[in-house]
């Protein structure tokens, strides 16, 4: 990435770390924690996850359902059945789920390859990088400021309707979203034709080997699909903490993160597959 967009980004991120509260920050801690059991060992405990979040759904489905039904079923007898529901889909559905997921990656991962390898040369931004006053949305204040519908002395808004500070961010919201789906319109339009083809032939690749390999060898999949996101969920709770107790940390071109990236998830991948025996730990 462009330095002159890299730093500012970089920047506005520290300035807005630093000014959250404390207990963002222990859930930060939570999501680093979740992410080495996840990173080291998810191959173990994602199918069990996979199931209570299932089983999860299915318990508030059935609740939220039951008025809707009306048919004398006690509400923990409903909670109940939707439990075990949900944890059965889940439970068989495992499969197919890691290789959706394992399918989504190896397509990302045939995308980027293409374009280190092949030498695909991405087009340009067509303007500037923002600025750190224009990074901030414009009328939304941040911690330790009165609001902006306080100061001109506005009443609290009803409770289905937004405070024009909210509806300000809002519309900075909508306009930054359509303005990077024209600019993504623009750069893929700028592509030559045959490297579009390129592109498109090697992400297609590989979703469809992703998906092979992910349904059919749902235990290694498992394992590098959480080698891969825990490493990245640690890297990025490590750098939001040194930030939020304003350490320091060095700021580092994006590919210097990258490979750092690969080298963790190469050393969870292989502590979880040290622990990967024949045949009673197989695939099928």
């Amino acid at each position: 990435m462009d330095p002159n967009i890299q730093q500012p980004i970089q920047e506005v991120v520290r300035q807005g770390l630093e000014s959250l509260p404390f207990s963002t920050h222990s859930v930060v801690v939570a999501a680093m924690l979740a992410g080495v059991v996840m990173w080291l060992a998810g191959r173990h405990v994602l199918r069990m996850a996979f199931v209570l979040l299932g089983m999860a759904g299915g318990a508030l489905a059935a609740h939220l359902l039951l008025p809707l039904i009306s048919t004398g079923i006690p509400v923990a007898a409903a909670i109940v059945i939707g439990a075990a529901f949900g944890g059965v889909v889940s439970f068989v559905a495992f499969r197919f789920a890691i290789a959706m997921w394992f399918a989504m990656i190896c397509a990302a991962l045939g995308a980027g390859v293409c374009i280190v390898i092949v030498g695909i040369s991405m087009p340009k931004p067509a303007e500037e990088p923002l600025s750190l006053e224009e990074m901030f949305l414009s009328g939304v204040p941040i911690e330790g400021e009165a609001p902006a519908d306080e100061i001109e002395g506005v009443g609290p808004p009803a409770p289905d309707e937004l405070s024009p500070s909210e509806e300000r961010a809002m519309e900075r919201v909508r306009a930054f979203a359509g303005h990077l789906g024209d600019e993504a319109s623009r750069m893929w339009r700028e592509i030559p034709g045959e490297d579009r083809l390129k592109l498109v032939s090697s992400t297609l690749l590989g979703l469809g080997l992703g998906g092979v390999l992910g349904f059919f060898a749902p235990k290694r999949s498992a394992a590098i699909l959480t080698a891969t996101i825990g490493s990245a969920v640690v890297m990025a709770s490590a750098l939001w903490l040194a930030s939020a107790v304003a350490i320091d940390a060095p700021r580092l071109p994006i590919p210097v993160y990258v490979l750092v990236w690969i080298v963790l998830s190469a050393v969870g991948m292989k502590v979880q597959f040290m622990g990967h025996k024949k045949p009673a730990d197989n695939d099928d």
